[in-house]
């Protein structure tokens, strides 16, 4: 009996080292779009109002409750927006640190780009020199789409997607204080 608890506990610690050495090669390969509104250049006034955005913009997201933050710099032609955003499940340590690293590999990928989007799986960030957080147009979209198989029984997928949405509804509908918030 004693040998199968050493054999689990040995497939466990191989689990754990697994997750631990994987995780960090996940964040390695985002999804990454440099943008074609133009560029600026090396220490100029956009640069800079690049650089006081993405000083505040981790912190702003990973503090707010929804772990999502938006801010603009600075006036035309140098003015930078930005959009800020976390997955749920994330704690403000690691959204903060993936956004902060968002801005960083963004600017060092897209180099001088006055717009970038980039995809981790725990953040999105997207910043630009247009004033898209004030426009309704959504021209700019981005499907991605996983041509892999979800799973081997489809029945069972359709079972849990339709409870996970059902429950996500009743949650939305019912849960006060995020509705009016």
């Amino acid at each position: 009996m004693e040998e199968a608890g050493s054999h689990s506990h040995i497939v466990l610690v191989t689990l754990a080292l697994a997750l631990v050495l994987l995780s960090p090669c996940a964040a390695a390969y985002p999804l990454l779009v440099c943008g074609s509104t133009g560029e600026f250049t090396a220490n100029s006034t956009y640069q800079a109002n690049l650089g006081i955005l993405a000083a505040a913009l981790p912190n702003n997201a990973s503090s707010s409750p929804d772990l999502f933050a938006t801010g603009a710099v600075g006036a035309v032609p140098d003015q930078v927006s930005a959009l800020a955003l976390c997955r749920g499940d994330a704690n403000a340590t690691a959204c903060s640190g993936c956004l902060a690293a968002a801005f960083h590999d963004a600017q060092n990928t897209c180099a001088y780009a006055k717009d970038a989007a980039i995809y981790y799986d725990p953040c999105t960030l997207y910043y630009s020199n247009t004033p898209f957080l004030s426009s309704v147009d959504n021209v700019r979209s981005r499907t991605q789409m996983n041509g892999q198989n979800v799973t081997s029984d489809p029945s069972r997928f359709n079972r849990r997607v339709a409870a996970l949405v059902d429950a996500t509804a009743d949650y939305a509908a019912y849960n006060s204080t995020r509705r009016f918030g």
